[in-house]
């Protein structure tokens, strides 16, 4: 789970295109299940933009 907490807005990649480009806005959580494997976010505008990643652990 990933929550933007700095940052007006920021665009969430995958690196092997396993789903299309996904953009967030400030305050905004998106699920990104472990299969859609590795992946990058990023301000459209290049300002520097925060995340907070929370993980279930088994």
């Amino acid at each position: 789970m990933l929550n933007l907490i700095d940052g007006t807005r920021a665009v969430l990649r995958s690196k092997s295109d396993a789903f299309p480009p996904l953009e967030l806005h400030y305050a905004e959580t998106c699920i990104v299940p472990q299969a859609a494997g590795d992946y990058e976010i990023s301000s459209p505008d290049g300002s520097e933009v925060k995340v907070i990643l929370a993980c279930v652990r088994n």
